[in-house]
Order: C-alpha cells, then sequence, then structure tokens
C-alpha cells in the first residue's frame, strides 16, 4: 500500500509538473538564431570553469559574411586596461586595492571551430570599437569561410574561465558563486530593416561599466557540474540530475527563447517554491534571510498578476529569485532571463519594503530585457525606464505608502526627486547610448526621469489607453528586439485612435521634449490681480453681465480679477489650472503651454482667493512644483516653500539608503 501510495504520488508530481510547463508551451516563440549546448565544470578551489560549448547560429541577414564576432565579457576583469575597468575608476581603484592575484577575472579561448574544421582561435582577434581602447579583450572577431544567408553553422569552442572575486554582476565570494556573462557569447548581426541598421553588421560592443547587454534569441541546454554539496539556481527549468563518482554532480538545464543564461551556486542555499497561475515562483534565499523569502515570493505574485494585468503573459514556466551575501552586492539586484537576484538585510522592518521593490524591479526586466529584448547598450531607457515605471505603479497599487507630512515614498515621489534633484538636469538625453552618459547621469535618466516620462504619458494619455499602448508594444514586438522609434509609433497610433485632438495629431512633441532634447519643465504662477469696482464707478461691465440696477443694494463692489502663468523653461506641456475663488467656486482652465506667459481675466462678484497649476499632477516633469500655486495670504507662502523642499531632500536621503539595503 505504501508503495502504491508513493508510485500514485510520483505519477501525480510528473502530470501537475507537465501541466505546469504545459500552460507555457515550449512551441517556438523567437527566431532562435543562437542556440547553445554547454557543458561547464565548476572547480570550487581554483575558481575556474571549464567549459565547452556547440553554438548552432543562423546568418539570417541576406548577405554572405565571413567574419564571426563574439562578446568575451570575462576579459573586463582581466587588468586595468579594460573599457570597464577605465570608465569605472571607483571600482577598479577598490578592486586593485587587494593585494592578491586571485582578485582578477578572464576567459582563454582553447580551441574555435566551424563544422569540423581546424582550429580557428589563432586566427581571432581583439576588437576594440566605439571606446577606442586597443588594450580591450571583450570583443572577438575570427575570420571564417563564407557562411551564405539563412545558413546555420555549427561552432564548436572550447574555454577556460578564471572566477573575479566579486565584481559587477559576477565572480565569487567564499563559497558563494554568481556566474553570469561566462561564456563565449556571438554579437547580433543586424541588416537593413533589423532596428536601426542601414546595412548589414555585426553589433558587438566593448563591456561599457554603464552597458548591459543584447542577444540574439535561442534555446540553451546547459550541463552544470558542481561539488554534491552545492545548491545551483539557475536560467530554465532544470529536467536531469546524475550523481558522479568523483563526489560531483552534473545538472542540466533547459531554457528555451531566451537571449542569456545565468546560475549560481552555494552551500547555504534554503529553497522556498510556490506555484502561481501556472508559473513556478522559487526563492533560495540564504539563512539569514529566511525571514523574507515570503515576502519575495509575495512580490513576485503581485508582479505576475500586474503584468499580465496591463502588458501581457509572462511567456516562460518559471521564475527563480536568488539571494546573495550582503558583503556582496554586486551580485544583487540583476536580472536575466527567468532568474534576477535581489538584495536583502536581516531582520529589515516590514514597513520597509525595499526586498519587494527589488523583487518587482527585476521581474519587470523578464519583460523589457529579456522578452522584447531590446537594445541595452544602445537604448538602455527601454529597459530600465520601463520596468522603474511598472515597478512604481505595482507599489503605488499594492503596499501602503510611507507617508510623512503628506508626502509618500515608494512611488513616483521618489522618482521625480531623483530627477528634479539631480546637479544637472540637462547633462544628457534619455536617449543616449550607455557609454555615453557623463559620469553619474546614467541612473538618473534611465531610471528615473525615464520612469516619470511614461508616467506623464499616463497621466495625459490617461490610463486605459496607456494600457492598450503597453498591451500593443508588448504584443507586436515581443522577441523582435524593438526601438525607441517602434515604441513611439505605437503611442501615436494608439492616441490617434482615440481621437484625442488636444494632444496634437501625434505625440512627436511629447518625445521630442522628454526623450531626445534635455528640456527643462518649469511653469510659474507668477501673480493674481483682484481690482475692485465700486458700484458709484460708471464704468461699462455690461459685458461681463453686470447691471447694477438689478443687485442689491448691499454689494457695493465687484472685481476685475486674472491669474498670469509663465513658462520658465523649454519643455512645452498642455497643464490645467485650477482657480478657488472667495465664493468657494472653482474654474478649471486648460492651457496649452506653448507662449512664454497667459493671462486669464475674470469679472464677477467675487475675488479669487488662489491657483494652481497642475492641480491633478499630471506633470510629473516639472521640477519645481513649489512655484505651481499662488495665494492671495502671501504669510503662508515661505512656509510651504521651504517645507517641500526639506521634505523633497529626505526623499532623496531615505531613497539612497534604500537602495544601499
Amino acid at each position: 500500500m505504501k508503495n502504491y501510495i508513493k508510485y500514485f504520488i510520483f505519477i501525480s508530481l510528473i502530470v501537475q509538473t507537465s501541466h505546469l510547463f504545459s500552460q507555457h508551451s515550449f512551441t517556438k516563440q523567437s527566431a532562435r538564431i543562437a542556440n547553445y549546448d554547454i557543458k561547464v565544470e565548476l572547480n570550487t578551489e581554483t575558481k575556474t570553469l571549464i567549459g565547452s560549448q556547440l553554438l548552432k547560429w543562423t546568418n539570417s541577414s541576406p548577405d554572405t559574411i565571413s567574419e564571426l564576432q563574439f562578446h568575451l565579457y570575462m576579459n573586463a576583469f582581466k587588468n586595468q586596461n579594460s573599457t570597464f575597468m577605465i570608465e569605472s575608476f571607483f571600482t577598479s581603484s577598490a578592486f586593485d586595492s587587494q593585494t592578491y592575484e586571485d582578485q582578477w577575472g578572464w576567459i582563454e579561448i582553447i580551441n574555435l571551430q566551424i563544422d569540423s574544421s581546424v582550429d580557428l582561435s589563432a586566427t581571432c582577434k581583439y576588437l576594440y570599437t566605439e571606446a577606442g581602447n586597443k588594450d580591450d579583450q571583450t570583443v572577438m572577431a575570427c575570420p571564417v569561410r563564407k557562411i551564405l544567408p539563412n545558413q546555420t553553422v555549427d561552432i564548436k569552442i572550447d574555454y577556460i574561465v578564471k572566477l573575479p572575486q566579486a565584481i559587477a554582476r559576477t565572480g565569487y565570494y567564499y563559497d558563494y558563486f554568481f556566474i553570469a556573462q561566462w561564456f563565449p557569447k556571438i554579437g547580433v548581426l543586424e541588416y537593413k530593416g533589423i532596428r536601426n541598421a542601414e546595412k548589414t553588421k555585426w553589433n558587438c560592443h566593448q563591456y561599457h561599466y554603464n552597458s548591459e547587454f543584447y542577444a540574439n534569441f535561442g534555446v540553451y541546454n546547459v550541463e552544470i557540474t558542481v561539488p554534491n554539496e552545492y545548491y545551483v539556481g539557475a536560467s530554465g527549468f532544470l529536467y536531469k540530475k546524475k550523481y558522479n563518482a568523483n563526489n560531483t554532480k552534473t545538472l542540466s538545464y533547459k531554457a528555451e527563447d531566451v537571449i542569456d543564461f545565468t546560475w549560481v551556486a552555494s552551500k547555504k542555499f534554503i529553497e522556498f517554491e510556490r506555484v502561481w497561475k501556472g508559473t513556478i515562483v522559487k526563492v533560495l534565499i540564504l539563512p539569514e534571510h529566511i525571514n523574507l523569502a515570503n515576502r519575495h515570493i509575495n512580490a513576485a505574485i503581485k508582479a505576475i498578476d500586474y503584468f499580465e494585468s496591463v502588458v501581457g503573459e509572462y511567456p516562460y514556466p518559471n521564475i527563480t529569485i536568488v539571494d546573495v551575501p550582503l558583503d556582496a552586492s554586486q551580485f544583487g539586484s540583476m536580472e536575466y532571463p527567468t532568474l534576477i537576484s535581489t538584495l536583502s538585510v536581516s531582520f529589515i522592518p516590514f514597513w520597509i519594503k525595499t526586498p519587494e521593490q527589488i523583487t518587482i524591479h527585476e521581474f519587470g526586466h523578464n519583460y523589457f530585457m529579456a522578452t522584447l529584448a531590446n537594445n541595452e547598450a544602445e537604448e538602455p531607457w527601454l529597459d530600465e525606464g520601463f520596468a522603474s515605471y511598472h515597478e512604481a505603479n505595482i507599489m503605488q497599487q499594492n503596499y501602503p505608502s510611507v507617508s510623512f507630512l503628506g508626502y509618500n515614498f515608494e512611488t513616483f515621489d521618489i522618482l521625480r526627486a531623483n530627477y528634479t534633484l539631480s546637479d544637472d538636469k540637462q547633462i544628457a538625453p534619455i536617449n543616449n547610448k550607455s557609454w555615453e552618459f557623463p559620469l553619474f547621469s546614467y541612473n538618473v535618466l534611465t531610471y528615473s526621469k525615464a520612469a516619470i516620462v511614461l508616467k506623464t504619458l499616463e497621466n495625459l494619455v490617461g490610463e486605459e489607453t496607456m494600457i492598450e499602448i503597453n498591451r500593443t508594444y508588448y504584443e507586436r514586438w515581443k522577441f523582435n528586439h524593438p526601438t525607441a522609434k517602434n515604441f513611439i509609433d505605437i503611442v501615436n497610433e494608439i492616441v490617434k485612435q482615440k481621437n484625442d485632438s488636444t494632444l496634437g495629431e501625434n505625440m512627436n512633441w511629447f518625445f521630442d521634449q522628454t526623450i531626445y532634447h534635455t528640456y527643462i519643465c518649469d511653469y510659474e504662477l507668477n501673480t493674481i490681480s483682484n481690482k475692485a469696482i465700486s458700484r458709484g464707478v460708471t464704468q461699462a461691465l455690461s459685458e461681463f453681465g453686470f447691471n447694477w440696477g438689478i443687485l442689491p443694494e448691499e454689494i457695493n463692489y465687484a472685481y476685475e480679477s486674472s491669474v498670469t502663468l509663465s513658462q520658465k523653461g523649454e519643455m512645452t506641456m498642455p497643464v490645467e489650472i485650477l482657480i478657488h475663488f472667495e465664493s468657494g467656486e472653482e474654474i478649471v482652465e486648460y492651457w496649452n503651454g506653448k507662449d512664454a506667459t497667459k493671462t486669464f481675466y475674470y469679472s464677477g462678484l467675487t475675488k479669487i482667493l488662489w491657483a494652481k497649476i497642475d492641480y491633478t499632477d499630471k506633470i510629473l516633469l516639472d521640477i519645481n512644483k513649489n512655484n505651481n500655486s499662488y495665494t492671495t495670504e502671501p504669510s503662508v507662502v515661505p512656509v510651504v516653500k521651504y517645507s517641500s523642499k526639506f521634505l523633497f531632500a529626505l526623499q532623496n536621503i531615505i531613497h539612497f539608503f534604500g537602495m544601499l539595503i
């Protein structure tokens, strides 16, 4: 009977698991241009990987090619001369201060063959591209025999990787291993009609400090061999485990329609798992953070619900959330296909939602970085900005904000404060290439400003229209590497369908100002004027509907009033102005914002007490909300002005320390 029960449970688990995976059917979702079969063994003593891969790559261009280009990301950590280390001077200095040689990392190609030809590795050379750094070794070009259009070739590569000690996104920390950007990865061969390409050429940039990644979709079959005592988490799903004679085990993973493969290994992981709407949500948590496991899972579930509601179906069968040691924070807050890393502190109070924020943000990348798969190196805002925008929406909708004197934290207020309090808000346009951003401006512009641009867009077009924009963008461009222009075209298409003439013929004016230029938005309410007119004044007021003869005798005054606004920045945004009269009456005026100044005139029996520009806070890009209102009782204005500045500064401080957590 016991054996029967065990058999029944075993069969049930298989059926349930098959059902889960079938919900995200493994039908082909992408072009699958670059497909990798990889065997890799981790030596935990020497901190090295021995790898061998068979890459089936298809020339999808209309041209015959005679060169292949590969990313060798690990060489960014080979010495001080790489482009990455030069651009990250503070990281570089800290890295170099270590007194032992074991800090550096690199990758060495041992053998490279095309369709079982002779070894071509000796003919390959390093390329220096846009950075002009001849010492960089993160891009390798290999001359090959002609590869025809639509021809698929087998590229066999053997290599050794020396892992660096914990540094940007990868390496080791004692017996904890985070293995990212670790194998020779073929670049993307673009041709006319693909993204912004005018002709067939390789898109294979050096590894820059700010840049992330861009790759073709494919299927990854990866066999990972580690010591028996290590627990492994990886992209894709585990489908086979084999124990070897030498106290090691080999774990076989498959990830389909992905652009990358990342894995982690630790002796200390504790696994938690839940199934939600057919998606397996797994957390690999370290013992010191075990109290946060359910917080990560619950946050991921909220993210799944939100994204499937407003963007589209999550295309993968699972998501794995990986905890990292606090002292190896370089591994934290990163995203890879079906695997994300978080960053936690023990006993963090429940009201501080940093664990939730990081999990939600990184999960969102699996829609943008992983599924839409824009070129993160060339247009980083399409990933980071979108992830930040949706993260803030989820946090606002699902978690009570921490409030202080009417200001909310963990919402768009913080993103706005990051931008409005930055030293130089016009230092660069958002649509820069990642390596073109001046020092310290990358995060402010690609995360914070890009997110509030998208929220301002939502406020202007309306929430329902924005959801339709997001869903159309995702459905049309998933697995197809969109550009900013592709997104803008969809915005124009959907807004035009809604026939909202107040926003113009299209929304190009919006993106020209917010994405492609560095214009500042700053509206100011300059003055309110109330001129009293007595009954005895023989002034022609009939045009305003006045007739002293029919008004009660006790009314001795009428008012000619005006509100004057000005545009202090270069950015033009439509705004609504709320005018509040002494009688309690309120009028909402609309201004297209195109003139330098605008005055609204009123005549009536009551005077204006106060007015406010953008009274519903649609225009988050306005850098100074303190000058958006004006009152005829000026005694309170300085208090409001300076308390607002203090609160925005406080927001920025809290956000800064929140990111450290």
